[in-house]
């Protein structure tokens, strides 16, 4: 008994149905790839762009700009485009990151083409938010090999400068060891720093 696979589902997705294709628009550039500038709070990337209607019965197309992370933000001008007749408009987007919200990483986000409320394109823009702090050295840091002969072992010290990339404001930077097995322990000389705009610490 029961429904069929066609009615109830069979668990699978259908990638076809469920990301779709919008062809109502093409777009020069097709996609927009961002790098930060780190050295201020607000960093800002601009790109203009031509949209073509391929589809007649489209007359104006709503632009907005979304992200998946709160401290990135866009605005479009215009906000509307007039494309009636499978013509061509142009407009300019603008994309900030706030480098105190945000994370360094890669974020995606998009420029949303909608009439009437319905998405009729999308152009696709990756974000990649670049660190505001810099190590002058290999981080990858070699201790030594510990004696057995020794009921404690203490390796040297080691030291790892940073740079501040931020020109604007000074950066007070936490530090934590993490990952060692139980029976050993780091020991930090500063459990903070703070290094001004432009400088480097230790």
């Amino acid at each position: 008994g029961g429904l069929g696979s066609n009615e109830q589902g069979a668990g699978l997705l259908d990638l076809r149905t469920a990301i779709p294709t919008v062809t109502n628009v093409s777009a020069s550039p097709a996609t927009w790839q961002i790098t930060t500038n780190p050295s201020t709070r607000l960093s800002t990337a601009e790109q203009s762009f031509t949209l073509t209607s391929t589809n007649s019965d489209i007359a104006a197309l709503t632009v907005n700009l979304s992200f998946s992370e709160s401290g990135i933000s866009g605005l479009a001008a215009p906000v509307t485009l007039s494309v009636a007749n499978r013509s061509s408009a142009s407009f300019t987007a603008t994309v900030s990151v706030d480098n105190d919200r945000t994370k360094s990483g890669t974020y995606p986000g998009s420029i949303v083409f909608e009439e009437n409320g319905v998405t009729k394109g999308i152009i696709p823009i990756t974000v990649s938010v670049t660190p505001t702090l810099s190590f002058d050295e290999d981080v990858t840091l070699a201790y030594g090999v510990d004696s057995p002969s020794l009921s404690i072992w203490t390796s040297p010290p080691k030291t790892v400068r940073l740079t501040n990339r931020r020109s604007d404001a000074q950066q007070t930077v936490s530090v934590k060891a993490l990952g060692f097995p139980a029976g050993v322990s780091v020991t930090d000389s500063q459990a903070t720093t703070t290094i001004e705009a432009g400088g480097t610490g230790a």
